[in-house]
C-alpha cells in the first residue's frame, strides 16, 4: 500500500512538472488541482511515519544502561546534563524517561535516580576545581608577566575571569547546594552596639526561635511581654 501511494505521489509530481513545460499546449498527461490534493492526501500518512520513524531512531530512545551510564560519565568528565545528552545524541525528553523509569521496574528505576546523583556530585567537585583554577590561572600570568615586564592584566580580562568564576560557583552550588552553598546566607543577622543585642528573627529558625525564647524566660527576672 506504501509503495502505491508512493508511486501515486510520483506520478503527480511528474504531471505538474509537464504542465509546467507544456506551457498550454497539450503535451504531457494534465492533472487536476482534485487529484493532485487527493494523491498527497494519501501519500502524508507514509511520509509522516517515515519521519517520525527516523526521528526515533535519532533520538536513540531504547533504553539500555549503558546508554544511561555514557551520559553519567560525560558528566562526571565536566560536560553539564544538557552537553552530555546531546553528546549521546539523546532527546532530553528521553533521559528524563530513563530517569524516572528505567526498564520499567522499579529497581532499575531507584538505580537510574541514585545514578544520576552521584554523577551530578561529580559534576559539581569538577565545576567547582574548575571555578578555583580561573583566578589561579589569572594570578599565575599576571606574575609572569610581571616577571617579564610586561603590561598587567587588563581590567576587562579581569572582570570575564570573574564572570566565569561566579556562574562556574553558582552551578556548583546549584548542584550541591549543600556543600557548595553559601555559608553567610546561614549566618542570622546579630549587632551588638553599646551593651545593646539586636538580632533579626527573620533570619531565625522556628527552632532557634523557641531555644531563644527559653533562654529569655529562664534568665529574665521579670515577665516577658509575648510578640
Amino acid at each position: 500500500m506504501q509503495q502505491y501511494q508512493w508511486h501515486e505521489w510520483g506520478q503527480v509530481m511528474a504531471g505538474r512538472a509537464a504542465n509546467r513545460n507544456t506551457s498550454g499546449t497539450s503535451k504531457g498527461e494534465r492533472f487536476t488541482g482534485q487529484q493532485m490534493n487527493a494523491a498527497l492526501s494519501n501519500a502524508l500518512p507514509a511520509m509522516k511515519a517515515e519521519r517520525a520513524e527516523r526521528e526515533t531512531r535519532g533520538r536513540k530512545s531504547t533504553y539500555t544502561r549503558e546508554r544511561f551510564i555514557k551520559v553519567l560519565e560525560h558528566m562526571g568528565a565536566g560536560l553539564t546534563q544538557r552537553e552530555a545528552m546531546a553528546a549521546e545524541n539523546i532527546a532530553p525528553s528521553v533521559f528524563l524517561r530513563w530517569t524516572e523509569k528505567g526498564d520499567g521496574t522499579e529497581a532499575e528505576a531507584l538505580y537510574c535516580r541514585a545514578a544520576l546523583a552521584r554523577a551530578k556530585h561529580m559534576l559539581a567537585d569538577h565545576t567547582w576545581s574548575e571555578a578555583l583554577e580561573v583566578p589561579r590561572e589569572l594570578y599565575n600570568r599576571a606574575m609572569a608577566g610581571m616577571a617579564k615586564g610586561e603590561p598587567a592584566i587588563d581590567s576587562a580580562t579581569v572582570q570575564a575571569a570573574k564572570l566565569l568564576t561566579d556562574s562556574l560557583w553558582r552551578y556548583a552550588e546549584r548542584l550541591r547546594p549543600g556543600e557548595y552553598a553559601d555559608k553567610q546566607k546561614e549566618i542570622p543577622t546579630v549587632a551588638v552596639t553599646n551593651n545593646n543585642l539586636t538580632i533579626n528573627g527573620r533570619d531565625l529558625s522556628a527552632e532557634q526561635r523557641g531555644q531563644l525564647r527559653e533562654l529569655l524566660l529562664s534568665s529574665s527576672k521579670g515577665p516577658v511581654i509575648e510578640g
